[in-house]
């Protein structure tokens, strides 16, 4: 049994993405396993309608590949973080040594159309956080030998 709604939102953002140019749809047929009741019943597979997705042109330049803990995994590139720092304090000693907290502000810069279609858009918090505009935010650093280094603070 599948989540319906989970798919349906999964198709209808693939969908975005032929209409925005990134991929193109074909469709096809696939077999699933299949579990009937009654005389006849049991087990089997059934041919069901299904689609095909690849990408075009224009997603392979906006796909990115990158390693994480579950392997390789990808997505399409909507934009950059620009950033600026606003201030920082007087470098202080902590027990993890000297410590300076610094406050940036960053938003997105080069945002593609087709990112801002709202099936899309809603598919990820970090691009929800970043279309509100710039946030504002900390980062703490200590020294080292090799320099500053980003800390939990």
């Amino acid at each position: 049994m599948t989540n319906d709604r989970f798919a349906q939102e999964g198709v209808r953002a693939l969908d975005a993405l032929v209409d925005a140019g990134l991929l193109t749809s074909a469709d096809t047929t696939t077999t699933t396993p299949r579990f009937t009741l009654g005389p006849d019943g049991g087990s089997g597979e059934a041919v069901v309608p299904a689609k095909t997705y690849e990408l075009t042109d224009a997603g392979r330049a906006a796909y990115r590949t990158y390693e994480s803990g579950v392997g390789s995994v990808g997505a399409f590139c909507y934009g950059r973080w620009e950033s600026e720092i606003v201030g920082f304090t007087d470098p202080a000693e902590s027990s993890e040594g000297n410590l300076t907290t610094v406050t940036y502000t960053r938003r997105l810069a080069d945002t593609p159309s087709w990112a801002a279609v709202p099936v899309l858009a809603s598919r990820s918090t970090t691009r929800r956080h970043g279309a509100a505009g710039p946030e504002q935010l900390r980062m703490y650093l200590v020294r080292t030998d090799t320099g500053w280094v980003r800390t939990g603070g």
